[in-house]
């Protein structure tokens, strides 16, 4: 097998076979009944979601797409990044055939850096509630589980995790606290029927 390459998306490389890696990827968690929203857009959706300013990664065997992943930009108001430009981690996805190879870790740091080089202190993604695999790889690499919340796709809980690129603003007590609290709402809300 060739080496292979990690790059922004090139022009020949369709929005459309990005979804076609998206789709593919999340097989295994639409089997085990966690089928996330992005897996079902078309490569246009998948292309605006990213917004003006948001990049995609490829990773290439030869001329074939074999993983990808994306960072966009958002302005957050929220209690852990306070009206703050940061980046944001979607679109992850390893074909099967070749998982394994690191290469979510390697397109992951990839983006990480683009953010801090765009001036970005802080780094964000969702995980489904029941993605245990992609919950405890976040943690080992510096994510804080933040906030929980309900999706109506497929009404299930996921989870936001954040990383700061710089120091950390609160001690992690706090941040397991602040976490707590929105997982204790969320569960109150979903036995009293506030939310489905």
């Amino acid at each position: 097998m060739a080496d292979i390459q990690i790059i922004k998306k090139p022009d020949w490389v369709s929005w459309d076979v990005i979804h076609e890696v998206v789709y593919k990827a999340h097989a295994s968690n639409r089997e085990r009944g966690v089928d996330i929203r992005n897996a079902h857009l078309s490569g246009e959706e998948l292309r605006e979601s990213l917004g003006e300013d948001g990049v995609c990664f490829v990773a290439l065997d030869g001329k074939k797409v074999v993983a990808t992943s994306s960072v966009a930009f958002h302005t957050l108001n929220t209690w852990y990044a306070r009206k703050e430009k940061v980046g944001y981690g979607t679109l992850s996805a390893v074909l099967p055939e070749y998982k394994g190879q690191h290469l979510f870790s390697k397109l992951e740091r990839t983006r990480i850096e683009y953010a801090k080089e765009k001036g970005c202190n802080g780094f964000y993604g969702k995980t489904a509630e029941g993605n245990i695999k992609r919950r405890i790889i976040a943690k080992k690499d510096g994510y804080f589980e933040v906030d929980i919340r309900r999706t109506q796709f497929h009404n299930h809980n996921y989870i936001v995790i954040y990383k700061w690129l710089g120091e950390k603003p609160y001690s992690t007590s706090y941040v397991k606290m602040r976490y707590l609290l929105s997982f204790f709402k969320l569960k109150i809300n979903l036995l009293l029927g506030r939310i489905k």
